[in-house]
């Protein structure tokens, strides 16, 4: 009785192959149907490494995305901001992009602008509009309505309502340009004196308590 012949195997320079040879027995001569049955001399890849892979193309896919979506916000997001224009002339939009870091940054920088404004006759921000103190009020209102707006926003917002707070500045600022009452009543009570503001009049100051 013969053996079977043995199968014959092509020649592998690979020393890991080689060492692995005794198991390449156990599998059919490669098939001549084509390349898309996979040889079974070429090794499959580890399935820890395989997994680690898929983690990091995962991983990576959602920086993208993170990116995308939120990242405007490298463009638009947190660092000092200067005040845009917001004159009487100045066309106001809201930016529907616009994220929570930036918006807490324009809203700081028009605080501090603001703040510097109204005590000082020489201030820019008064060569659009008559500094007197029926303006010093509003402005000292305005401030406390962005004062609100900025802690609101550094609460938490979503996209909805920072689009809010744009359209609220905007309403705030083309009525404080315009000479006209705010809108919103305001009272600020300190130990020893009180700022109140009326926000259908456009009438209000401090008082002593």
């Amino acid at each position: 009785m013969t053996s079977p012949e043995e199968p014959r195997f092509p020649e592998y320079r690979s020393r890991k192959q080689a060492r692995r040879q005794a198991q390449w027995h156990s599998y059919p001569p490669p098939s001549d149907e084509g390349p898309d049955q996979m040889s079974p001399w070429v090794s499959a890849p580890k399935p820890g490494r395989s997994r680690r892979m898929v983690a990091m193309v995962v991983v990576l896919v959602v920086l993208i995305l993170v990116g995308v979506l939120f990242g405007i916000g490298v463009g638009r997001g947190g660092g000092p901001a200067e005040v845009p224009n917001d004159g009487p002339d100045a066309v106001r939009a809201v930016d529907w992009l616009m994220s929570a870091d930036r918006l807490s940054a324009i809203l700081e920088a028009k605080i501090e602008r603001n703040r510097d404004a109204v005590n000082s006759a020489l201030h820019p921000l008064w060569d659009s509009i008559e500094y007197n103190d029926h303006n010093r009020t509003a402005l000292y209102a305005l401030n406390y309505f962005l004062i609100d707006l900025k802690v609101a926003t550094g609460m938490g917002v979503d996209r909805a309502e920072i689009r809010e707070y744009q359209e609220l500045i905007n309403e705030y600022e083309e009525r404080f340009w315009a000479g006209q009452p705010l809108g919103r009543d305001v009272t600020i009570r300190y130990e020893d004196r009180t700022f109140s503001y009326d926000g259908s009049t456009g009438e209000g100051g401090w008082t002593e308590d």
